[in-house]
């Protein structure tokens, strides 16, 4: 196994960054092969969570109750329970995108520069999104949205539920 030495170099060593490979893509099959890759990866994120959702619910609900049942129905948490998936994929030599695994639990062990810097990210923004809501006055959307209302935010893009 060769590990990567920085996070910035994430064209080294047996693990590589999503945003390597897209930038990989492009050089090598062209930009609209990249997009064409980001859209086929958001695509089978999307229909994962649109098979897994009433699984995913039932599970949460067993956990938390609808907030009625519970603590009243002016109780308000105001801070969102969330879980993170690992998305295992494989790609064939056509660049079609196939589900190897799901993780409920991906591991979060940093083993190397690149690991720490993605995952790092992925659970601070994650948090960003499920706790501040609103943001701060910098952001750049409508005072009556949310940071979830939004088609990307950092590095998320929404998949789903699609946005209306």
């Amino acid at each position: 196994f060769i590990e990567n030495q920085s996070a910035d170099d994430d064209g080294v060593g047996d693990k590589r960054s999503v945003r390597w490979l897209l930038k990989d893509v492009g050089l090598r099959c062209g930009e609209s092969a990249s997009k064409s890759l980001w859209k086929s990866l958001c695509n089978l994120c999307s229909d994962l969570l649109r098979v897994s959702e009433p699984q995913l619910l039932a599970e949460f609900y067993k956990r938390f109750p609808p907030a009625g049942e519970w603590r009243g129905p002016d109780f308000n948490v105001g801070c969102r329970c969330f879980g993170l998936l690992g998305v295992d994929v494989l790609l064939d030599d056509q660049l079609n995108p196939w589900l190897l695994e799901t993780n409920q639990l991906p591991s979060y062990r940093t083993d190397t520069p690149l690991d720490e810097d993605v995952k790092q990210r992925v659970v601070e923004q994650a948090l960003a999104l499920t706790c501040t809501g609103r943001g701060d006055a910098s952001t750049d959307y409508a005072p009556s949205e949310t940071l979830l209302d939004q088609e990307t935010y950092m590095d998320f893009v929404r998949v789903y539920p699609a946005s209306s």
